[in-house]
């Protein structure tokens, strides 16, 4: 039956198979690497994200020092009323409405860069001075 072929035909066509296999084999693994090669997202809060240059959409004005200062100090108070909360006994319902008034004082910053910083801080203040978890509509009526 091998009779009929040669030494070089049994290798050329064994070369071709196993070729073949390797590529059907190695191909799956080089696109799975390259997709790990693959720029990763810059995650909101690293070292890389706060190198970059900031970027805003062309609705959202570029925050200026004074915006800056007063979320800061809006920061700084909603913390001390999340502490002062979180020593005494905890009332779920006092805490959103005594955090609703003093965010209405802020409305200027009633927009969607600044609402989004201070449901995350006003979220993980909560969190560890309270331990307690708001949920996002609870967040979200913060600034209604």
């Amino acid at each position: 039956m091998l009779n009929g072929i040669s030494w070089g035909q049994f290798f050329m066509v064994a070369g071709v198979l196993l070729a073949v296999y390797y590529l059907l084999l190695l191909k799956p693994w080089k696109n799975a690497r390259r997709r790990h090669d693959a720029p990763q997202p810059v995650l909101p809060g690293s070292g890389e994200a706060m190198a970059e240059e900031q970027e805003f959409p062309e609705d959202m004005a570029e925050p200026n020092e004074n915006e800056l200062g007063v979320a800061e100090e809006l920061a700084g108070r909603l913390r001390e009323i999340i502490g002062q909360t979180g020593q005494g006994n905890f009332v779920r319902a006092e805490l959103l409405v005594d955090l609703q008034e003093e965010i209405a004082l802020y409305p200027f910053l009633n927009n969607d860069m600044y609402r989004a910083a201070f449901n995350e801080l006003v979220r993980d203040e909560v969190q560890k001075k309270c331990a307690v978890v708001l949920s996002e509509r609870e967040l979200d009526g913060l600034w209604e």
